[in-house]
């Protein structure tokens, strides 16, 4: 019986050293991170930490705006190249007005499909691909730079302006167009010469 309470005292006393040396160790290391958090963290983050940001975030700017090329600098944002001695003009109101229509009417078929989708119940399954599900109620015909050669008479203007341009004359089938005359007058309406 004595020997068993020596051993269990030695087990026990063995026990306390390495829980008191335990305790230690973490209050070593809870005091260390308290040292960091308030001594070292601040001026890490005020000085390498906006350093670091600052060169993520400039090229992140760079890459998203073109600037991704190092021996090209953007100068001037402008309506036309700079190397253009002809300047456009907006699309006149016709066409505008028509791809405006188409748009609006594509708008408000999507919001009223998107809010009956909204107001369903979502349960999250492999089958079940939120975002999937989101972009199939999305055609496209709701952004107007999505929807320019979905208007006839566009891309009879653009079709017209590929021929000027090249210096060949229109074919024959675009000249056959009904709205032809049309097309031609919008055209020379939309350039305007440059001031020298």
């Amino acid at each position: 019986m004595g020997t068993d309470l020596t051993v269990s005292g030695a087990v026990i006393g063995v026990l306390f050293v390495i829980s008191t040396g335990a305790f230690a160790v973490a209050l070593l290391f809870g005091g260390l991170r308290r040292i960091s958090h308030y001594v070292i963290d601040p001026p890490f983050r005020t000085f390498v930490g906006r350093w670091l940001d600052g060169i993520v975030h400039n090229e992140m700017k760079e890459n998203a705006f073109g600037l991704d090329v190092s021996s090209e600098w953007l100068r001037d944002v402008l309506v036309k190249p700079a190397f253009a001695t002809t300047e456009w003009a907006p699309l006149p109101d016709p066409i505008h007005g028509e791809m405006l229509a188409f748009v609006d009417q594509h708008a408000a078929r999507t919001v009223a499909k998107l809010r009956t989708f909204i107001g369903t119940p979502f349960v999250p399954t492999p089958q079940n691909d939120f975002l999937g599900m989101l972009t199939q109620q999305l055609s496209w015909d709701e952004l107007l730079h999505t929807t320019y050669f979905t208007n006839p008479r566009f891309v009879k203007l653009v079709a017209h302006g590929m021929f000027d341009l090249s210096g060949t004359p229109p074919s024959d089938r675009l000249r056959s167009e009904p709205d032809y005359d049309d097309i031609v007058a919008i055209y020379g309406g939309l350039k305007v010469q440059a001031a020298a």
